[in-house]
């Protein structure tokens, strides 16, 4: 796989142009442009295991900032299956770390699963 700051610099990139199409007639170009980055985001961005596949949020983000929501499988400690958490990634640039991450959860009900994963899913977001 990539490495993660080259796909978050992509993506950026990919959201730079999109967002310049706003500005323009070229509906098409819009769309192709809005396919290209769900698409790009589909099949980079982690996902696979218990990490369900990440949703960008176009119009939250821009070249400076990546927003996207996912969601993970969590389990009791007998085993048995608990829900999903609901979690939404905030990616801005770092100068000191490459990208400063920021996760927050959707999924009131699943705060406790949250607590007990966060470091994972730092891990897995994390250039």
């Amino acid at each position: 796989m990539t490495d993660l700051m080259e796909i978050y610099k992509k993506l950026a990139t990919m959201i730079k142009a999109y967002k310049a199409c706003d500005y323009g007639d070229n509906v098409r170009q819009q769309k192709e442009a809005e396919i290209d980055l769900w698409d790009y985001a589909r099949d980079n961005l982690p996902s696979g295991g218990v990490i369900g596949d990440a949703n960008l949020d176009v119009k939250s983000s821009n070249q400076n900032k990546i927003v996207f929501y996912s969601s993970m499988d969590c389990y009791t400690e007998y085993g048995y299956y608990a829900g999903s958490l609901e979690y939404k990634i905030t990616i801005k640039p770092s100068l000191f770390s490459g990208a400063s991450i920021k996760i927050n959860c959707a999924s009131r009900h699943m705060r406790k699963y949250y607590n007990d994963n966060i470091d994972y899913l730092y891990e897995v977001y994390t250039p």
